[in-house]
């Protein structure tokens, strides 16, 4: 039985870490035992399996709980720094006979500022003697012209010197020898330096330098490491990668983005090959649990993941196309440095994860299981599985069928748009396939031409003396087993796995929908859905609500009389028991499906009403875009007076009485338009200098404020001042 101290216990950390070191699954009596304590920010009650919850407010009582423990563990994600120094200073400053041991959980970010870590290779002799060679041949005509020039010096004298006789000469001689190589020794360059660069590893933790905001962590990791000192002591820094896993922490709004397609695309800042270390928020509670278990003899433990391509583009990128529509966009630099994600992204370092955990160059295997050893590119249908589940998220699919005019495409699309999840139709998708440059989209594309090569050579066989064919109306279908694998496809997209989706319509036969939802004999619960919705109709009611309709609305459609009695005859056929057919409704009957069923002539409303509290019951829906609209109440209060001034007839027949309850609409909706047409005028006029300071000033004082970011001076303002000067100084030489 060990005793733990868990700082902030409520955390998401808090929960995970609590989870991995539990053991009374295992051991029934003296398992472990927890003390913790509460962040004051999180509202979420300290998860089970806590023994004690220590106050803030009773110094003397915390520090006596707190060396009650055998294992204490800070983490400075949460933390208040202060009272973490303050907590360890009084744990060093104790006396204790049993053994402790602490550890910091801290970040790569504190290694955020450390240059490159680079070893100088020795040059081979052969290298060397090209590098003095070549620059031998850039001095040779300096050296020649000097030489010249001696030389003719020499040839002017001749007459006087051959008088000075043989000594005079040869000593002359020898020092224009000792002067030409004192020449050529300075002009020659040293030889290049070569550098190699090469990852951190958890040994080289004394090489680190941490931004200004960091570094009160750095002072704290190196705190905890000169808690050794102490006897009886054992601490640790668990500096761990970029975090991710269940909530997200950093990467929540990239996750988030992509599963909502909003915006379009998600951000990355350029260039991107920046180099940022990772780990799953599991795997960091089992390092912390093989380290308390195994108290290795390393003192600095670099928890980081194994990621192949670390590069800030591709882990973008992975996230894009595993959870949304795989687009990603730049970013600039200044606009990320206000994002809550922008400095942990922006890190570049190349680290080695540590071989405490079992990574080595021996091949030996690794200490405990790791939840996503890969990283994210590797692992993103699990992650994708995980945020859906810790943020509550599920896949709402829906199927919708009935005969030819009944209304399933007008419900159909109602209810997508309410829910906030794809409406799906044959017509639809067979557009969506057809423009896809997917591999199944070229498979379409060619059995559709093939199909309608062999159409045309028939009708060319059959055709009479000079009659010419229409190559227009050659327009084959889709065939059914093609056309299943089509929707097994949109299906299993990342928009319809993470939101659902409206199937409007198909599938039309029972060996159909055995096709798209069986996989051998058991049903894909993947894309099986869970609502079905069944519209029913006599075919003089339909064909009665087709006639009704305006010639504008059934112009070049099926909705003839010829039409109507033609698609109500195939419906009848494929879904009529009397005749012994096993009907589509009668799939999902026998997999216990309640299948909805709604009359066509009940009232729009009242069918849809009834349609909500069908998909609602004894379930939660659970749509982002849905519950943010669902807090807008003001909408309800100004539907019903649109209506009320459309009809002016209507507003004069209301009793007063409820005129003299109700407030001036006008009167709101003309000051709303003032505000509307004031706002308007203030922008037109504001273009000419919003435009001047976007141009000229915005984004040079922008520049200065991610400056002050990153160093934290002492006067900011005067910083930014001396900034701006700077860059006044710039531009003036430029000019």
């Amino acid at each position: 039985m060990a005793t733990f101290f868990i700082n902030n216990i409520n955390s998401h950390l808090g929960y995970t870490l609590i989870e991995e070191l539990r053991n009374d699954d295992i051991i029934e009596k003296n398992p472990n035992v927890f003390y913790g304590t509460q962040d004051p920010k999180n509202q979420d009650p300290c998860p089970p399996g806590v023994s004690k919850v220590l106050n803030r407010n009773k110094p003397k009582t915390f520090l006596r709980n707190l060396l009650e423990c055998d294992v204490i563990i800070y983490d400075l994600f949460t933390a208040d720094l202060e009272e973490v120094e303050d907590k360890l200073k009084s744990l060093k400053g104790s006396t204790f006979n049993t053994n402790k041991t602490v550890v910091l959980i801290s970040s790569v970010t504190v290694w955020g500022d450390t240059p490159p870590k680079k070893i100088e290779i020795p040059i081979t002799e052969e290298e060397q003697s090209i590098n003095i060679e070549e620059s031998r041949r850039v001095l040779t005509p300096d050296i020649t012209k000097e030489n010249q020039s001696d030389e003719g010096i020499i040839e002017e004298n001749e007459d006087e010197k051959k008088e000075e006789g043989e000594e005079g000469k040869e000593e002359e001689a020898k020092e224009n020898e000792e002067k030409n190589n004192m020449k050529n020794k300075e002009l020659e360059p040293e030889p290049k330096k070569k550098y190699k660069i090469l990852p951190f590893e958890e040994a080289d933790y004394q090489m680190r330098k941490a931004y200004p905001r960091y570094e009160s962590w750095k002072r704290l990791e190196n705190f905890v490491l000169a808690m050794n000192d102490k006897e009886n002591i054992r601490a640790y820094v668990i500096c761990s990668g970029i975090i991710y896993g269940q909530g997200e922490g950093v990467l929540a709004e990239h996750f988030l983005s992509a599963w909502l397609g909003e915006p379009d695309a998600i951000p990355y800042m350029p260039p991107g090959d920046n180099l940022v270390p990772t780990i799953h928020l599991v795997d960091l509670a089992r390092s912390v649990k093989h380290l308390v278990e195994k108290v290795p003899i390393n003192l600095y433990i670099l928890a980081i993941d194994k990621t192949k391509n670390r590069s800030q583009k591709h882990i973008i990128e992975a996230i894009a196309k595993g959870i949304g529509n795989g687009k990603i966009e730049t970013i600039d630099y200044r606009e990320a440095a206000f994002e809550e994600w922008g400095e942990p992204l922006a890190i570049d370092l190349w680290m080695k994860p540590s071989a405490t955990l079992g990574f080595n160059d021996q091949g030996f295997p690794l200490p405990f299981s790791w939840h996503c050893l890969e990283g994210i590119p590797e692992n993103m249908l699990l992650l994708n599985e995980e945020f859906n589940e810790y943020r509550g998220l599920s896949a709402l699919k829906i199927f919708i069928t009935g005969p030819p005019a009944s209304g399933k495409s007008h419900h159909g699309k109602k209810i997508a748009e309410f829910y906030n999840i794809p409406y799906i139709n044959v017509g639809l998708l067979v557009q969506e396939i057809l423009s896809s440059q997917s591999e199944l989209g070229e498979i379409v594309r060619n059995k559709l031409a093939d199909l309608k090569k062999h159409m045309i050579e028939e009708a060319e066989a059959k055709k009479k003396k000079n009659q010419e064919l229409d190559y227009s109306k050659f327009n084959p279908r889709i065939p059914d087993d093609l056309l299943v694998e089509v929707f097994k496809w949109k299906l299993q997209s990342n928009l319809c796995r993470n939101r659902g989706f409206l199937l409007d319509g198909w599938p039309r036969k029972y060996d159909d929908a055995k096709r798209l939802f069986l996989q051998g004999t058991e049903l894909n619960m993947k894309i099986y859905p869970q609502s079905i919705i069944v519209l029913k109709g006599a075919n003089d009611v339909l064909i009665q609500r087709v006639k009704q309709l305006p010639e504008t609305a059934t112009a070049g459609t099926h909705f003839t009389d010829e039409g109507m009695k033609r698609r109500l005859a195939a419906y009848r056929e494929a879904n009529n028991n009397d005749k012994g057919n096993v009907t589509v409704q009668d799939f999902f009957t026998q997999h216990k499906s309640e299948n909805l069923e709604i009359d066509c002539i009940m009232e729009e409303n009242a069918a849809f009403d009834h349609i909500k509290n069908y998909i609602d019951k004894n379930r939660k829906v659970t749509n982002i875009s849905l519950a943010e609209t669902e807090e807008e109440p003001e909408k309800n209060f100004f539907q019903p007076s649109a209506n009320l001034l459309s009809d002016p007839e209507a507003s004069k027949s209301m009793p007063n009485v409820e005129k003299a309850n109700k407030p001036d609409v006008e009167a709101l909706l003309f000051v709303e338009q003032m505000k509307a047409r004031e706002k308007e005028l203030l922008e037109a006029r504001s273009q000419p200098l919003r435009y001047y300071l976007m141009e000229h000033v915005i984004q040079h004082v922008t520049e200065g404020l991610f400056e002050i970011c990153k160093k934290l001076p002492e006067d900011p303002v005067e910083y930014l001042a001396q900034f701006l000067y700077k860059k006044n100084e710039e531009f003036s030489k430029g000019t």
